[in-house]
């Protein structure tokens, strides 16, 4: 039985769920974004030292937040745009990451003098994406969803290979010997494992979602998905993360297309809902684990890791953008020849932001070996100090750069395409239910 926290009440959910609102708010009024104005909030909470009576732990994020985040950013991606842009998302998030893993931890190595265990593992902690404030930005600025797709679609796959590459190198430090043969087949079963399970089930969910009339087993159904691919993967010692997104992905592009628009829009709106509540809880939780003074202390090694992680993602992103729109022109695999503009490539980098499964990763270090229990506090303070770095001067920044590249579109064409895409839903909607309504010999 997982524990969560001690002194775990309802209380406590009600007093973080006011905060959130309050936050929502007030974030609209002086038009910041809204995670960065919950790690702020969580800032503040961390300084004044209040106890909110939960706190980020790896089983709260990789078992409550982790899988329901996953699970709903999948199923609500667009699948034609992610299949066109599959190439450049499987380069990005697999080959990239590793890439930026290696050229990070190299630089992190050279910069500090710190052991090669330590500055890959370092690198395997903060590499992964959390896009959830970059993908507010570009809602509110009316963005290409293409870009918002790819950003997005990246950031499902690099979580499970960064988990992956963290446990390698974890395994590094703990032994101190790396089996190349061995992190190789390690790395294709915990990958490998995830697609094929995630992919059976989410089939089956589809499938037997078909025979029944009910919408609350339907959601009922989901949920089990999200929740239950994670944990069966990790029984049998695949990728829980690979297992979600591909389920995920399966239920959105294939199951659904069996339900009525009505039922689509209530399975959409109860995950866009636990979306928004997961994703409060995990920027609030993040701010309130931060301490301050840490901060100040490791200054140094946190701009450091920053400009590591950030130069060894640039170079990824830049190196592997080149090889599609110069070299990739066979149309393999998705039958189309991707290209990824220059400006987008900027957004890209920049837009690598990162959140709670690094920290989370961070916490789950234990102090059983001597080097790990040596380092620990330094990899402790200094991954939250990227992270909250990462989330704060890449956050403000980023919506003026989206403007100076000119990817903005004006506002009220902004509001015009929303009002159409509203109108043909519930059109859709309309349509969908007179044929249900006919098939039952309601009306004629």
């Amino acid at each position: 039985m997982i524990k969560i926290s001690e002194g775990f009440q309802i209380q406590i959910i009600l007093w973080v769920l006011i905060i959130v609102s309050i936050v929502s708010i007030l974030v609209r009024r002086v038009k910041l974004p809204y995670t960065l104005g919950l790690i702020l909030t969580g800032l503040g909470i961390s300084i004044l030292n209040i106890d909110l009576g939960i706190h980020l732990t790896p089983d709260l994020l990789l078992t409550i937040f982790l899988p329901g985040l996953l699970f709903e950013g999948a199923m609500n991606i667009d699948p034609d745009k992610l299949f066109r842009n599959i190439k450049s998302i499987i380069l990005f998030a697999v080959v990239g990451l590793t890439l930026s893993v290696l050229i990070a931890g190299s630089i992190f190595h050279y910069l500090l003098g710190i052991p090669w265990q330590i500055s890959l593992l370092f690198a395997a902690m903060i590499a992964p994406t959390d896009p959830v404030a970059v993908l507010s930005i570009f809602r509110r600025l009316g963005v290409s969803k293409e870009l918002a797709t790819l950003i997005e679609g990246e950031s499902l796959f690099n979580d499970g290979t960064g988990l992956v590459l963290f446990k390698i190198f974890l395994g590094l430090v703990m032994t101190g010997v790396f089996d190349f043969k061995q992190g190789v087949f390690q790395f294709f079963t915990l990958v490998g494992g995830g697609l094929v399970l995630g992919f059976i089930l989410g089939y089956l969910a589809s499938r037997f979602s078909r025979k029944l009339d009910s919408i609350f087993v339907k959601l009922t159904i989901t949920t089990v998905l999200a929740y239950g691919s994670f944990l069966i993967a990790e029984h049998f010692h695949f990728s829980g993360v690979i297992a979600t997104v591909t389920s995920g992905l399966v239920m959105g592009g294939y199951g659904l297309k069996f339900m009525s628009a009505n039922e689509r829009l209530e399975i959409a709106s109860l995950w866009n809902f636990l979306g928004f509540i997961l994703n409060s809880f995990v920027f609030l939780l993040i701010g309130a684990e931060i301490i301050v003074g840490d901060l100040i202390i490791y200054a140094l090694p946190i701009f450091a890791g920053f400009f590591a992680i950030l130069f060894g993602r640039g170079l990824a992103v830049y190196l592997f953008s080149l090889l599609v729109n110069k070299v990739d022109d066979s149309k393999i695999i998705s039958g189309i020849n991707e290209s990824i503009p220059i400006k987008w490539q900027h957004v890209i980098v920049w837009g690598g932001l990162h959140g709670g499964l690094s920290m989370v990763l961070a916490l789950s270090l234990t102090t059983e070996n001597p080097l790990l229990a040596q380092w620990r506090p330094f990899l402790l303070s200094t991954v939250f100090g990227v992270v909250f770095m990462s989330l704060v001067f890449q956050g403000i920044t980023m919506a003026p750069l989206l403007t100076k590249l000119g990817l903005v579109n004006e506002k009220k064409k902004s509001k015009e395409y929303e009002l159409e895409l509203a109108i043909l839903l519930k059109s859709n909607a309309a349509i969908d239910e007179l044929q249900n309504l006919k098939e039952s010999n309601l009306i004629s």
